[in-house]
């Protein structure tokens, strides 16, 4: 017997502020708005015990703050070249954010940001690492912009594949 395992359910939300994702995930979010005008933000999140993702957009320009979720490891991908600052610096062309765990992190963004953030439950994370003899750099512990310019293909396909995931009819795993 063939069997398939489903991912959890994927959840979309169109809210009237994007600090109403606190409402339902465990980031804590301060975005204040830097331009005049009815903000819109769409959030897509799938999650389950060891990872979770969400993608969110938003029509202007924020000044967000906040923290990273405490039980994961975050990582973040902009998917469009909107974000241009990220803890006080400006960013290269390809980054990959790094919000660590329970971290503070600040940036800036214009109209149009959108971005994919991946989380993955820290111990479990850990565990998988040592027994594969990685080594975590401690920039994935606290927030920081990765330059991955020579990865940006790698890049690209793991965005690509997680945002797969919070499609409706996302993939399925099949171990068979």
């Amino acid at each position: 017997m063939k069997r398939t395992f489903l991912l959890p359910i994927v959840h979309s939300y169109r809210l009237a502020h994007p600090n109403q994702i606190s409402e339902f995930s465990s980031w804590q979010v301060d975005f204040r708005q830097t331009e005049p005008g009815e903000m819109d933000t769409q959030v897509t999140v799938c999650g389950g015990s060891v990872m979770s993702l969400l993608e969110i957009s938003m029509s202007h320009g924020v000044h967000q703050l906040g923290a990273s979720p405490s039980e994961a490891i975050t990582f973040g991908i902009p998917l469009t070249p909107k974000i241009t600052h990220w803890q006080g610096r400006g960013l290269g062309p390809t980054p990959l954010l790094t919000f660590g765990s329970g971290s503070e992190f600040a940036s800036l963004s214009w109209s149009g940001f959108r971005g994919l953030t991946i989380s993955l439950e820290k111990e479990r994370f850990t565990e998988l690492a040592s027994r594969l003899r990685i080594e975590i750099p401690d920039q994935a512990l606290s927030p920081t912009a990765l330059s991955v310019e020579r990865q940006a293909d790698t890049l690209t396909t793991l965005a690509r594949r997680a945002r797969g995931f919070l499609q409706p009819s996302g993939p399925r795993f099949d171990p068979n």
